[in-house]
């Protein structure tokens, strides 16, 4: 199904002569399943440009979200996330390679504002963003390989390097500090240290790392144009599609793009029943699915409709008397907004002999 969706999202931007790129997202729970994935969805082969990679380090690899040369034709390029690491603060410390890009990226800030550029100065950032490498020479080591890579290919993205600059400036509603105001204060702390942060200051370290994350990805959010976003496993993904929470907001940065559409996968999304105690709650999970379906804006379905329907139905089958006209009116309602792919059972039958 996705590789047939994809296929319509090309030959449907194809016709457009204005456009030059099409991003199609990718996002599923683990980056192996991610590759594994991409390959089977890129039906252009060698015409289109997979790769998965995190949000934070899309300004390390942006650069092969590329323009089509061919006037006749548009650029495919296919990008996948995890949401664990792209989207959620769960992770907070990320990894090496995200903090090496944020060192480099808040030196070069800190410098050009024309804060001091000291080796000591350095050392003391490198030990705040270290994260949980195990000693600040090897971190130093994440940090040089990534400043070659991006000097051999032309830099950072500089839109995303613009934005972040300006975000980590913003001083905080509640707080009035800046993330930048926070980094200068640990650095103030940590200046002289060789190997390790100052006693009592650990937690706080975590906290900032987990914040410039959170800014970064922000800011790398705005550098995709995505046509096509695809969710494998979507239930899985459910702060994704709450704009109330953090990550759903980012998600959602993706999601009201002006030109995204979204297609939700799962093989398995729902249990039809679930006890009381039990601590999934499956209607409720539903409930809130058709409110991301219908969407926030000129909705597609009438929600509240579909949840009287839905609850006549109920109904009507604990009753033991299925009302085949509620039943038909739901089905049209949801088959609005939602489809069933069965496989094949010739399929099916040559596999099991």
């Amino acid at each position: 199904m996705a590789r047939g969706v994809i296929a319509r999202t090309i030959e449907r931007i194809d016709r457009d002569p204005a456009v030059n790129r099409t991003d199609i997202l990718y996002i599923c729970s683990n980056s192996d399943l991610a590759n594994q994935n991409l390959k089977r969805l890129n039906i252009l082969g060698a015409q289109a440009t997979p790769f998965a990679s995190r949000l934070t380090l899309l300004a390390r690899h942006s650069r092969r979200l590329k323009p089509s040369v061919d006037p006749g034709r548009t650029a495919v390029n296919l990008v996948s996330f995890t949401p664990g690491t792209s989207f959620s603060k769960g992770f907070r410390g990320g990894n090496a390679e995200e903090r090496a890009l944020l060192s480099l990226l808040l030196w070069d800030i800190l410098v050009g504002l024309g804060h001091e550029g000291s080796r000591r100065r350095k050392t003391a950032l490198h030990l705040i963003l270290r994260g949980g490498v195990r000693s600040v020479e090897r971190f130093r080591g994440y940090i040089g390989e990534l400043a070659w890579e991006l000097s051999e290919h032309g830099g950072a993205d500089p839109s995303i390097v613009h934005d972040f600059t300006r975000r980590v400036q913003v001083p905080d509603e509640r707080t009035g500090v800046s993330l930048l105001d926070r980094v200068v204060t640990l650095m103030d702390l940590t200046e002289g240290r060789r190997k390790h942060l100052p006693t009592g200051i650990g937690d706080e370290a975590w906290q900032l790392i987990g914040d410039l994350r959170s800014a970064l990805a922000e800011s790398s959010v705005a550098v995709l144009k995505p046509d096509l976003i695809i969710l494998d496993e979507f239930q899985r993904f459910r702060e994704l599609m709450n704009p109330d929470t953090e990550a759903g907001e980012l998600a959602h940065h993706l999601f009201d793009h002006s030109s995204a559409r979204v297609l939700l996968l799962s093989a398995t999304p729902y249990k039809p029943f679930t006890y009381g105690e039990e601590e999934e709650d499956h209607a409720r999970d539903f409930h809130q699915l058709l409110d991301f379906l219908a969407g926030r804006t000129d909705p597609v379905i009438d929600v509240r409709k579909t949840r009287e329907l839905l609850g006549a139905y109920r109904e009507s089958v604990t009753r033991g008397d299925v009302d085949a006209d509620v039943r038909e009116l739901l089905s049209s309602n949801l088959r609005t907004v939602m489809s069933r792919w069965e496989r094949p059972r010739i399929g099916i039958e040559a596999m099991a002999a």
